[in-house]
């Protein structure tokens, strides 16, 4: 239904509702029958006004809101169906061109003015309705772009797919026009493009593998650092320029400052890995180095002294045959260390019997005095008595391994405390040095030395424990150095190094501000990053369609 307006000669206006299709006789009609008094008598004159005026449909905002909307998509439709003809008009011009001055040249007859006779298909649109000009213009945007779109397979990158495409949508009459128009798309894709990739590197950066690998453990970098992992010649210049600040007063104690967090998150990283089996972690006023060790060991043991009572375990052949690949290892130690190794395993040889099972107690005191040797000689300063540690806890290994298998219930408790264990030790032999700290290169070697035993050769593939943490790490982050403090002082001494220290300060803090954004996820999206990749891609052919609608 539809609300029509009958305007009297009296300057009267009365509102009947009736049919969308009524002619202005019904609607007389139709008032006369409504409104019997106003419109009495057969005499009566109404005023026929115009049309516009006399009859307007007055509908309920939900039937508007659709037709616009239908509209709105047919006119976006009919625009994209005429970008794409308009593409496909101007290829045809260009090849009537071309066949007409192969024509000329070969017959002396213009082979392409047949095409002319065809018509052009953009003249088969009509104009966008009133009102919906810009939406008709977005259609032929994407219309044009989609039909240029084989321009994509042009190598030469971005300026020479944008050149091509202006040149295709040229509506230039000489050569000069042409070449205008090329050269105005191939700068507006190229400009575009490169705005769209760098957009796409900013949302989602491509950080080298070392630096992840150090982020993602928790562990902050400098802007040095991450300049230096990067590899590219920036990333040098950046980690050079770092370097060189460090001994300048003022910016050179906030650079000290940086690496130093590094090495604190590093070793806070390192003992967490011994922590995250049993579900633990550092809590934050633990201190990097000796302290957190001990923190970890005494939680560590507190685990496992609260699984033993429940365990019971016994000599079976997996073990015998354990100890048997370790005993024959023992054999290659230095002089007087197999004897050694030996007189330690006939001390507890009331566990190797077959026939033996040792419930919890017995377990704790075997642990016990096994754990007091491994830790006493894995931390000596001689090598060989370290290896003999090395191999007291292989037997250790292969102890908790038997009772993983004959306690089912506790197997899984019993493994992850093992693999805390065996990181831990690992931290431990990093930190043996003046400071206590757990230093890269240390626990690089850590790594490598837990890898090279019995059972676990990994470390030339990459596998060994905790070497995506150790391989990074060496490689990124330096160790400390100690500082004399006497080229601080001939710096602090010198009026322009002063200058320079202060001058530099605001922009490393800048630099450090900016590594978190644009090194981790925060703040950053790898699905943003993407799309605008794509767009980079597509920016050759859809900027000179933008500037051909633009015009």
């Amino acid at each position: 239904m539809a609300k029509f307006r009958i305007e009297q000669p009296d300057g009267k206006v009365y509102e009947i509702e009736g049919p969308d299709d009524l002619s202005q006789d019904q609607i007389v009609e139709l008032a006369r029958r409504n409104l019997p008094q106003e419109f009495a008598g057969g005499n009566v004159q109404v005023k026929a006004p115009e049309q516009a005026s006399m009859q307007q449909a007055v509908n309920d905002p939900e039937s508007e809101l659709l037709s616009d909307v239908g509209t709105g998509f047919k006119e976006l439709a009919t625009g994209v169906a005429e970008g794409g003809a308009n593409v496909l008009d101007r290829a045809a011009g260009w090849l009537q061109s071309g066949l007409n001055k192969a024509g000329q040249t070969l017959a002396g007859s213009n082979w392409g003015d047949a095409l002319s006779g065809q018509g052009k298909l953009v003249d088969n649109f009509a104009p966008a309705r009133e009102g919906y000009g810009l939406t008709r213009g977005a259609g032929r945007f994407v219309g044009e772009a989609v039909a240029s779109s084989p321009l994509a397979a042009l190598r030469g990158g971005a300026l020479v797919q944008g050149a091509a495409g202006g040149a295709l949508l040229s509506n230039g009459n000489s050569v000069g026009e042409v070449a205008q128009d090329a050269a105005i798309g191939g700068a507006a894709g190229g400009v575009l493009s490169g705005l769209l990739r760098a957009g796409s590197r900013i949302a989602a950066p491509n950080v080298p593998n070392d630096i992840r690998a150090l982020l993602d453990a928790g562990i902050r970098v400098t802007p040095g650092q991450l300049g230096q992992a990067s590899g590219s010649r920036l990333g040098q210049i950046a980690a050079r320029t770092e370097e060189r600040a460090a001994s300048t007063p003022f910016v050179g104690s906030m650079i000290d400052g940086a690496r130093a967090r590094s090495l604190d998150d590093f070793g806070r990283a390192a003992v967490n890995r011994s922590l995250e089996p049993i579900g633990l972690s550092l809590p934050q006023n633990v201190r990097s180095g000796r302290q957190a060790i001990r923190y970890a060991g005494d939680r560590i043991s507190a685990a496992y002294d609260a699984l033993l009572p429940n365990l019971t375990v016994q000599g079976d052949q997996q073990f015998l045959t354990d100890l048997g690949a370790i005993h024959a290892e023992a054999q290659t130690l230095a002089p007087g260390r197999a004897d050694q190794f030996n007189r330690i395993l006939e001390d507890l040889n009331r566990f190797w019997g077959g026939n033996t099972t040792l419930d919890g107690q017995a377990l704790k005191r075997v642990e016990e005095r096994l754990g007091q040797r491994i830790r006493r000689y894995t931390t000596s300063s001689d090598a060989d008595t370290q290896d003999l540690g090395d191999l007291l806890g292989e037997v250790q290994q292969a102890l908790r391994e038997a009772a993983a298998r004959q306690n089912p219930a506790e197997a899984a408790q019993l493994r992850a405390i093992n693999q805390g264990y065996k990181s831990l030790v690992q931290a431990e032999r990093a930190s043996l040095n003046s400071r206590g700290e757990i230093s890269p290169n240390g626990y690089s070697q850590a790594v490598k030395r837990s890898s090279d035993t019995v059972r676990n050769r990994g470390y030339a593939r990459g596998e060994a424990l905790n070497q995506d943490l150790s391989d990074p790490a060496s490689a990124v982050l330096p160790s400390r150095t100690a500082n004399s403090g006497t080229s601080d002082r001939q710096q602090a001494a010198s009026l322009t190094a002063n200058l320079m220290g202060l001058a530099q300060a605001p922009f490393y803090a800048g630099a450090q501000v900016a590594v978190p954004v644009l090194t981790r996820q925060r703040a950053v999206s790898p699905g943003l990053g993407r799309l605008l990749e794509y767009g980079a891609a597509a920016a050759p052919i859809a900027a000179p369609a933008a500037v051909d609608q633009l015009r």
